[in-house]
């Protein structure tokens, strides 16, 4: 699916996100959402008890901070509607529907409800800067590997959590401040 070069590319922001984000061109949007509108693009086997310690460890320390210091990066993956019609950003088409998936902010996402977090700061990216920080040529082919990635999440968790919730859409409205992610 990914070349060797966006492996590498991909691992290296896997490792340090904030570096994605100094990839970004152009303005990005900062949001609050409840959890169950991110997709996630993480499989249940990628998740480490080392690493779920150390974030509640965190959360427990700095509660809410710990996701005002490091929101979670995601990208708004735009879901065709009715006339086939595929608009890659929202900030064109702030009224189109868009599936959040989540790039980096897994184990936050999901251990923050423990500690009573339940709108979660985000980073969203448009579906062009997503691409091109992973040095992906095409926006189809970006939308291509986001889908799957969730599909294979979501396959994942549905074998061990047969009540899994699907993640809800979200639409963007416009307020004096910019642009506002809002639940569909």
């Amino acid at each position: 699916m990914l070349t060797e070069s966006q492996w590498q590319h991909f691992q290296y922001f896997s490792k340090e996100p904030h570096r994605l984000i100094e990839k970004i061109r152009g303005e990005v949007l900062l949001g609050e959402l409840p959890k169950v509108c991110f997709a996630g693009t993480q499989k249940l086997s990628e998740y480490s008890r080392k690493k779920e310690r150390r974030v509640k460890r965190l959360f427990k320390k700095e509660g809410k901070k710990t996701l005002d210091n490091w929101p979670v990066i995601s990208c708004a993956l735009p879901i065709i509607d009715k006339k086939g019609m595929f608009i890659p950003d929202f900030f064109d088409n702030p009224a189109g529907t868009y599936q959040l998936v989540l790039l980096d902010g897994h184990h936050r996402v999901r251990y923050a409800p423990i500690f009573d977090i339940y709108n979660i700061p985000t980073v969203i990216l448009t579906l062009s800067q997503t691409a091109e920080a992973y040095k992906v040529e095409t926006l189809d082919r970006m939308a291509t590997i986001l889908e799957t990635w969730m599909q294979e999440s979501l396959g994942s968790f549905s074998k061990k959590m047969p009540n899994l919730l699907l993640p809800q859409p979200i639409t963007f409205s416009r307020s004096p401040n910019g642009l506002i992610p809002v639940r569909k």
